[in-house]
């Protein structure tokens, strides 16, 4: 069953694809946490970046807001057990 439009926006309004907390990489190869969802997109959450690309842990994490940056997306969901180490 093909649902409408119109409840196809709805529920994704109502539910996160990357919900709050979760642990993501972006396609620049950065890697932070969900601390916002934008109800405008639930696709380009806010995320605030705790590693660099070099799996660096940044001593000012800084948060990024997908939805004004269109050329920053989400490549994957991770766990805590992928996050980077330190050596």
């Amino acid at each position: 069953m093909k649902w409408p439009r119109s409840i196809q926006k709805a529920v994704l309004h109502r539910f996160s694809i990357y919900p709050y907390n979760e642990f993501v990489a972006l396609n620049t190869g950065d890697i932070g946490v969900v601390t916002n969802v934008n109800r405008a997109n639930a696709a380009r959450p806010a995320v605030q970046i705790l590693y660099s690309r070099d799996g660096a842990r940044l001593d000012e994490p800084k948060t990024i807001d997908l939805l004004q940056h269109s050329q920053l997306s989400i490549n994957a969901t991770l766990t805590a057990a992928d996050l980077p180490t330190m050596n």
